[in-house]
């Protein structure tokens, strides 16, 4: 059998089995459920509304998100994201491997288990405690300093200025 050509509408009522592919050259409107089995490939823009992925979901290349989308479960992503605009994480965030973050304000309590090494300056507005020895090298100049306890100098001390005891 050929190929066939149909002007103007087909209404076709049961089943329509095709056999081999079958080309649509305008648009198609399915009303109803479609299932598709197999890879769907789609060239050009596609607007979906209400989409629910059930399984994995693979997007090579550039995926823009307008709006809110929301992940239940886990997301991994291999190579680089990009989020422009804000970003609101509720849980934990864990991550492996060396992290950037530029302009990073902490509201609330910092916890860092491990060393923390601060490369260039590190300025603290407010109190601070520090819970341990404090070891300095190099030169530190210290404005307004009160020692409540022993002092214990190491080496020989150099006072410039007058020393009240």
């Amino acid at each position: 059998m050929g190929d066939s050509e149909i002007q103007g509408n087909q209404t076709v009522k049961g089943n329509q089995i095709v056999t081999g592919n079958q080309a649509v050259d305008g648009n198609l409107d399915v009303n109803g459920n479609t299932q598709l089995n197999g890879d769907l490939n789609v060239t050009g823009q596609t607007n979906i509304k209400g989409l629910t992925v059930d399984g994995k979901q693979t997007v090579t290349g550039v995926q823009i998100v307008g709006g809110g989308q929301t992940v239940s479960g886990g997301q991994t992503v291999t190579g680089g994201q990009a989020v422009n605009g804000n970003t609101q994480l509720n849980g934990d965030l864990n991550v492996t491997g060396q992290t950037n973050i530029k302009g990073l304000t902490v509201d609330g309590k910092q916890i860092v288990t491990g060393g923390q090494a601060v490369t260039g300056g590190q300025a603290v507005n407010g109190n601070s405690q520090l819970n341990g020895d404090l070891n300095v090298t190099g030169q530190t100049n210290i404005k307004g300093l009160t020692v409540d306890g022993k002092q214990i100098v190491t080496g020989g001390q150099e006072v410039t200025g007058g020393q009240a005891v």
